[in-house]
């Protein structure tokens, strides 16, 4: 957590109070759907901070796939306990399933992909990349490129300048008449 900004600090401190107060507080006095848009809000804002951590590919790879199985099994099943699984109406339902689905796949795939990324680089017949041992030195063609570049812009100038003279000398003759 030392790593983040006193922003990001700021930012996941509001999503997790969001989450695990406001989200509650919301369902207590049975204002569901703004309670949910508050939820998508948070898991999106916390995906994001779980996918940016830093540690071992094994143990990301693991916590991303917990953080979508926290959110898409107990928190769902959190939030409809809160409301009462009877007093769901339909459109809530459908949407906290969509959150469901959500949490759980998109945290499979990233997770599943961390680890896959790692049982990869670590595994025995996997090909090993060609290392080439010549150096080439273009120094002298940026060196070149330079020069042209500084040449070309001069004569751009050039061009731009004598462009907007003949623009005011038409303006003038213009006027005049």
């Amino acid at each position: 957590m030392s790593s983040y900004t006193v922003r990001q600090k700021i930012i996941l401190a509001l999503a997790l109070l969001t989450t695990v107060v406001v989200v509650p507080a919301l369902l207590f006095y049975e204002h569901e759907q703004i309670a949910f848009n508050f939820t998508m809000v948070g898991y999106i804002i916390l995906f994001m901070f779980v996918i940016e951590l830093k540690q071992e590919r094994v143990m990301k790879g693991i916590s991303i796939i917990l953080f979508g199985v926290f959110f898409g099994v107990y928190y769902v099943d959190f939030f409809t306990a809160m409301i009462g699984k009877d007093s769901v109406n339909v459109e809530l339902a459908h949407n906290l399933n969509i959150l469901s689905n959500l949490a759980i796949f998109s945290c499979a795939g990233a997770g599943g992909s961390v680890i896959a990324t790692h049982a990869d680089k670590t595994s025995t017949d996997r090909e090993n990349p060609v290392i080439s041992e010549t150096v080439i030195d273009r120094t002298q063609d940026i060196r070149i490129l330079t020069e042209h570049t500084l040449k070309l812009h001069k004569k751009v100038n050039a061009i731009v300048s004598i462009g907007i003279i003949l623009v005011i000398a038409m303006l003038v003759i213009v006027l005049n008449k």
